[in-house]
């Protein structure tokens, strides 16, 4: 039954994409963060997002609404993603390399590029971002209910429909639960759907902690915290998280919150440590290998070849992870994205306030950039202990924050000229102080 339903479901939205092109561009965030094919047996394995992605272009480019912009954001990510290129072509292994990479680099090249290109307007960037992020949520929310009636989980591994262990698994979701929240004015005047998204949001945050990620857990409560502070109403805003964290510290079971414990003495976790010896791993790597590194996904491979006395895992860091396998150059590329990312996130938080003043069908955009600002200081803190490059969402947080700013009016409105045969106050401007009093 669930593989007729998901068939259903998956050829209706390809069909979708051949006779709407934003259609297509909703089929394909749909497939890509959703996930269709991993719930079915019948579309497992197939290349069901390349199919998605082919119609998206074809699609639009037939109806003239594929319009390349390269701004400054997207620019900066694809040089990113040309250097991963070229460190696989250098890499200490390079057949293992050249094999990871083609898993995973055509479609992150390519798919930003058409995305920008067929996103012409503000209503489809809107839903774009509401399947993107609810899809996450749901399917998140779905599996914290399930593993909830059943006393809880701890999350280790991939969860259907999701990409990564329960790390990645985890800060993804802080990402998404923001973009939610900041969402939430537009949905419809209507109570189930908005008691509906608090389920949602709800359920993402308890998947959360059901991973038992520490960098998860830090990353929410330091987005939670940002955000109440720089919000409207700093005060109560803070109390109230401070209220939520000591109730979700009382009703969920203790032993989920146990791993916090740990960072009161890392040297005495063992998990910690083997971070920290892995750090030190890159950072040797980086000095041996500095302008390309070792290659993607040779971070292991190196070491074991070398019979390092250390126990070798992942990097466990994003920047480690750059230093180490893409060198210098490749973390020097990544921070100048990142940080003119969550530039690009502010500047379009005081863009939409300015906008939202006189504009208040814009209020959305302010709000929804505010939360994505916030989790991207997040996501700062958050890949610093976890492997991240190549989870697509956290980029896709970015390029929404770019589309967002690109589609707002002028914050500053035009001078209304005088019109002939009118005083310049009935043409729209102020009368001057004796005028308004009615003095001649």
């Amino acid at each position: 039954m669930r593989n007729l339903l998901f068939t259903f479901l998956i050829l209706g939205a390809l069909g979708w994409g051949f006779v709407s092109a934003e259609g297509s561009v909703m089929a394909l965030i749909w497939i890509c963060f959703q996930r269709p094919q991993d719930f079915s047996d019948w579309w497992g394995g197939t290349p069901l997002f390349q199919a998605a992605l082919a119609i998206c272009i074809v699609s639009n480019i037939a109806r003239g609404k594929f319009h390349l912009k390269f701004p400054a954001v997207l620019l900066l990510y694809e040089w990113l993603m040309f250097w991963l290129v070229l460190s696989a072509c250098f890499a200490f292994d390079t057949d293992h390399s050249l094999d990871y990479a083609k898993s995973y680099l055509p479609s992150m090249i390519v798919t930003p590029i058409v995305l920008f290109a067929v996103i012409n307007d503000l209503e489809l960037l809107k839903r774009v971002m509401w399947i993107a992020a609810g899809a996450l949520g749901v399917n998140a929310a779905k599996v914290a209910i399930v593993l909830s009636l059943h006393g809880g989980y701890h999350i280790t591994e991939a969860v259907t429909g999701f990409v990564g262990d329960n790390n990645g698994f985890g800060l993804v979701l802080c990402l998404a639960v923001p973009i939610l929240i900041g969402l939430k004015s537009t949905l419809p005047p209507r109570k189930w759907l908005h008691r509906g998204l608090i389920v949602v949001i709800v359920g993402a945050s308890l998947c959360i902690i059901y991973t038992e990620s520490r960098g998860a857990l830090i990353t929410l409560a330091t987005i939670i915290f940002i955000r109440s502070i720089i919000g409207k109403n700093a005060i109560r805003n803070t109390s109230i998280f401070v209220g939520v964290v000591i109730l979700a510290y009382l009703v969920i079971p203790s032993h989920f919150f146990e791993r916090l414990d740990t960072l009161k003495n890392v040297q005495g976790d063992e998990s910690a440590m083997g971070r920290v010896e892995n750090w030190g791993l890159s950072w040797e790597e980086a000095k041996q290998y500095p302008f390309f590194g070792v290659g993607p996904d040779n971070h292991q491979l190196y070491n074991h070849a070398l019979g390092v006395s250390v126990q070798v895992r992942v990097a466990h860091s994003t920047y480690f992870e750059l230093l180490g396998e893409n060198g210098f150059l490749g973390l020097f590329f990544y921070l100048v994205f990142l940080f003119t990312g969550i530039g690009v996130l502010f500047a379009t938080w005081g863009r939409a306030a300015r906008v939202a003043v006189t504009r208040p069908e814009f209020a959305w955009v302010r709000d929804a950039s505010s939360w994505m600002a916030c989790a991207g200081v997040g996501y700062v803190l958050g890949s610093a202990f976890l492997n991240m490059l190549y989870f697509e969402f956290p980029f896709y947080m970015f390029f929404f924050g770019a589309m967002l700013r690109y589609f707002l009016p002028a914050d500053r409105p035009d001078p209304v000229p005088a019109r002939r045969g009118l005083p310049r106050s009935a043409a729209g401007r102020p009368r001057s102080n004796l005028a308004r009093r009615g003095t001649p």
